[in-house]
C-alpha cells in the first residue's frame, strides 16, 4: 500500500496505547504530510498470534496494522516499541484530534 497524505484519511480514531492517547488509521501516512509536531508510528501485527496490535515502529511494509499519530517522540531502545494494552476509542477527525491535545 502506497503511502497517503495525512489530509486525504478520513477513518481516523483515538487510540490509547500503551497509556498513551493517539490518533489511528489502517493507512500507511505520507511522513512528509505531517504537521510541525506531529510524529507518525507504524503498527506491526504479529502473524504468529491473533494480536493485530504487537508493536510501534518508525515504518512496517509487512504485517502492517496502521499508523499512529502522537504529539511526542516515543523512546524506542530497540527500533520498536511493544504493545503491551491498547484500547480503540471514538472515531474522530484530525483537526478535532489536534485541538483536544493542543498543548
Amino acid at each position: 500500500m502506497n503511502p497517503v497524505s495525512i489530509r486525504e484519511v478520513d477513518d481516523w480514531c483515538e487510540v490509547v496505547v500503551n497509556g498513551i492517547s493517539m490518533l489511528f488509521t489502517n493507512y500507511h501516512i505520507d511522513r512528509g504530510s505531517l504537521p510541525d509536531g506531529i510524529h507518525a508510528y507504524d503498527i506491526r501485527g504479529d502473524d504468529r498470534s491473533e494480536n493485530d496490535f504487537a508493536t510501534l515502529e518508525a515504518s512496517v511494509l509487512a504485517n502492517h496494522t496502521g499508523t499512529v499519530l502522537v504529539k511526542h517522540r516515543l523512546p524506542m531502545p530497540d527500533d520498536y516499541l511493544p504493545i503491551a494494552d491498547y484500547g480503540l476509542e471514538d472515531d474522530t477527525t484530525l483537526d478535532e484530534w489536534l485541538d483536544r491535545h493542543n498543548e
